[in-house]
């Protein structure tokens, strides 16, 4: 299965819908649409992984990139929605306390609204 990815706007605020397997095949257009986001976007992006069905190694370094790029541009990151095996590849890799997850998108936002109040993301 091929990847699809969605970009709404929150507020000021990227949002990426990701649909599909994030894979070997298929990382890579992830990886791009961080950087060409981050490239423009200060805000903050959230990466919903709600209908991800699978993730491999790659897709799990897109990850690992996208919280050390938005890191150093000083973008606040918020991965949200991972669950069921995506959430378990994360969890076997020991990337659940490294990695910005949160459950859904209105816990992502507000985590993200008290970081602004209070100079962090």
């Amino acid at each position: 299965m091929a990847i699809e990815l969605r970009i709404e706007e929150n507020h000021a605020l990227r949002i990426v819908r990701v649909f599909g397997e994030v894979d070997l095949y298929h990382s890579h257009r992830l990886k791009e649409t961080i950087t060409e986001l981050a490239a423009v976007s200060r805000s903050g992006i959230l990466l919903d992984l709600g209908a991800v069905g699978y993730i491999d190694s790659s897709g799990v370094g897109v990850l690992i990139f996208a919280k050390a790029l938005c890191g150093k541009k000083g973008i606040p990151l918020r991965i949200i929605n991972a669950k069921g095996p995506v959430l378990r590849v994360l969890e076997l890799t020991k990337l659940t306390s490294y990695l910005p997850l949160a459950e859904s998108e209105e816990v992502a936002l507000h985590e993200l609204e008290r970081g602004w109040e209070t100079g962090g993301g």
